[in-house]
């Protein structure tokens, strides 16, 4: 059974012999549903953006993809053209335009039909999404211990060992950053 906002397990508890049947438990998670999903759609994400990685070092041509694939195949830019269904010039222009990156995704695609090629437009990630994650969420709890341990030092308090938890990975730090407020500048 599940909820909206929360999962609701079963789990079968008491056995009563006058009864001879279990009697069902149900305990609530503590963890949002939306949270564990998130987390595990960021992990799947990764793997999937994995061997996309080695496309972060593929530099591209000089002279552009289009005119490069263009001249490979050995194709002119007429040939190019008429494929498209414009003049030779509108080929030179887009062939210019690609290479100061002013060219839609869409013309692209297009161009790259007529060369018989796919255009792949994807976002590779620096990092691990989750590590990107885990690391806000570490820089807003190490923020949030500098703003108690700065209001306690003005009232003449010693900062709690606890809070410093927080930081240095020993405790989730999810549980204390707000998933909503996560990327808030």
């Amino acid at each position: 059974m599940k909820y909206s906002k929360y999962s609701l397990t079963s789990s079968l508890s008491a056995y009563t012999l006058s009864e001879a049947k279990y009697r069902p438990t149900y305990t609530l998670s503590v963890m949002p549903v939306t949270r564990a999903m998130a987390t595990l759609r960021r992990r799947q994400i990764d793997q999937q953006l994995g061997p996309q990685s080695l496309l972060r070092d593929t530099v591209p041509p000089e002279l552009g993809w289009v005119t490069t694939i263009r001249q490979a195949l050995g194709m002119s830019m007429r040939q190019l053209a008429a494929r498209l269904g414009v003049s030779s010039q509108a080929v030179a222009e887009l062939e210019k335009a690609e290479r100061r990156d002013a060219i839609t995704v869409a013309k692209l695609r297009q161009v790259a039909n007529a060369l018989s090629c796919d255009v792949v437009v994807a976002f590779v990630p620096r990092q691990s999404l989750q590590s990107m994650v885990e690391a806000r969420m570490r820089a807003q709890a190490a923020a949030a211990k500098a703003r108690v341990a700065h209001t306690m030092r003005l009232e003449a308090q010693e900062v709690a060992e606890d809070l410093s938890d927080l930081v240095d990975g020993t405790e989730e730090p999810s549980q204390s950053i707000a998933s909503r407020t996560l990327w808030d500048d």
